[in-house]
């Protein structure tokens, strides 16, 4: 917690913690009251704003100085000394700059982005490798844990294939036969044809 702590003047030695907006000068209000003729009722202020601390002179008469240079508004590190007359107060802090959380958040978002873009890419280069085209973003997405488990077989499935052994002649295909079996179904249907062809000529002679 920071704390404001005087080292010059009648009340040397003096600390007061700063948990909020602090008022510092003669009134009995002040958080921080000083016994300095050159002191306002209410001098300057120490607050925070936007994670850091700063001081600010409230109108007063004699003004303030921050460091030996004189201000109507100062942004606070470790160390700064705030002069009003005799009287030097050093702000005192051990805290890390609230600044620095909103810089490492952006930058945990970006690598988190940068980490989702490449597995997105990664399974579309598979997806293009495996099937020729990239599969769409959302089936890429919901099946990339489902497409590691499948195989894909080269087999060609065959309909309507008939086993030789137990078919009959007429039950054969010939596309599906050795060259033996082809050539004896030829025959066998040509005798047929032939037979056919002399009942006939019998029949009309």
């Amino acid at each position: 917690m920071p704390r404001l702590k005087i080292t010059t003047g009648k009340q040397s030695g003096k600390t007061v913690d700063v948990a909020k907006a602090t008022i510092i000068g003669r009134a009995e209000t002040a958080q921080l009251q000083i016994a300095d003729n050159a002191a306002s009722r209410e001098h300057c202020k120490v607050f925070e704003q936007a994670g850091a601390w700063a001081v600010a002179d409230l109108n007063s008469r004699n003004g303030i100085l921050v460091n030996g240079v004189k201000t109507t508004r100062k942004n606070l590190a470790n160390g700064d000394k705030i002069v009003i007359g005799e009287t030097t107060i050093v702000f005192e802090t051990t805290s890390a700059p609230a600044a620095a959380a909103p810089a490492a958040t952006a930058k945990s978002a970006s690598s988190a982005k940068q980490d989702k873009e490449a597995a997105f890419a990664a399974a579309r280069a598979g997806a293009a490798a495996a099937g020729g085209r990239p599969a769409p973003a959302a089936a890429s997405a919901r099946g990339a844990s489902a497409d590691a488990g499948l195989k894909v077989s080269d087999h060609v499935l065959q309909f309507n294939k008939v086993d030789a052994k137990t078919a009959g002649v007429l039950d054969i295909d010939p596309a599906q036969s050795a060259g033996m079996q082809t050539a004896l179904i030829w025959i066998g249907c040509l005798a047929f044809l032939g037979g056919v062809v002399w009942l006939v000529v019998q029949m009309m002679g």
